[in-house]
């Protein structure tokens, strides 16, 4: 199966004005604390990732409907919000991956305006915003696409200025960086941005309403970068590192088959 978290990015350089005022939220504690023992949220990452997976194996968007049903029917705050983001941006990846591209980009789009409406918006909030607009702009070209990306990385920076030690905000700006053609000025941060990213705690706190994701995919797209590069040395290096974190892990195993015989 194809990564299912390649992104088709087509960039423009291109100024763009900050996106609309939403309100912030730097207090995570005030965010959540409400949250914490609430079991209809907890380990919902791992229940959508679990869904999703299934989806796949049954060839079905039926495991994925089954949650999006569930966190419809509870009442609505920002992490409830979040989360069917979420669900919905892996909705997204289900269809283009099966080669259904409106269906995948009505999921996408779904996904940005929950997250608009999420009542407030935190550091995560605006990773994933970010990194659901790299992906939307598969559906745009030209000047679109770029407007498109400008976008993304308004909401990474969004995203560090609420908490610096983002894993997910580094990992966005790096994966964006990486799949921007060099012509329009793509490859020069990606490397700075993953290595911090993979340096970082994969959650802010240990709560399990948190996202937890991302890590394992900057691993993946910075060994990629080294093997662009022909750095082969510092691919398996990272490559070595990275099945210490992420043991038989499929998409690096495939990765890393390539710099047998390098």
């Amino acid at each position: 199966m194809k990564s299912v978290f390649i992104f088709l990015f087509a960039f423009c350089t291109l100024s763009l004005s900050a996106c609309k005022h939403a309100v912030d939220a730097k207090d995570y504690e005030a965010t959540f604390v409400s949250l914490s023992a609430s079991d209809d949220l907890a380990e919902m990452e791992e229940t959508i990732q679990n869904a999703f997976n299934q989806s796949f194996m049954q060839q079905s968007i039926e495991p994925l409907e089954v949650v999006l049903k569930h966190l419809d029917n509870m009442e609505n705050n920002e992490w409830v919000a979040y989360w069917k983001a979420f669900a919905l941006y892996r909705k997204g990846i289900f269809y283009t991956v099966s080669s259904e591209v409106e269906k995948s980009e009505a999921n996408i789009e779904a996904a940005l305006v929950t997250l608009d409406g999420a009542p407030k918006k935190t550091s995560e909030h605006y990773a994933l915003q970010g990194m659901i607009r790299s992906f939307s702009t598969q559906f745009a070209s030209g000047m679109k696409a770029g407007i498109i990306s400008q976008k993304a990385s308004s909401d990474f920076k969004k995203a560090l200025k609420l908490d610096e030690n983002n894993m997910r905000a580094h990992y966005g700006i790096g994966s964006q960086d990486f799949y921007t053609p060099e012509k329009y000025g793509g490859g020069k941060k990606a490397e700075e941005y993953l290595l911090k990213a993979i340096s970082l705690e994969d959650q802010y706190h240990k709560n399990p309403v948190m996202p937890t994701w991302g890590k394992d995919e900057a691993y993946e797209i910075l060994l990629r970068h080294y093997i662009k590069q022909e750095e082969f040395d510092k691919a398996k290096k990272l490559f070595q590192e990275a099945m210490k974190a992420f043991p038989g892990h499929y998409q690096l195993t495939q990765v890393g088959a390539q710099l047998v015989g390098k």
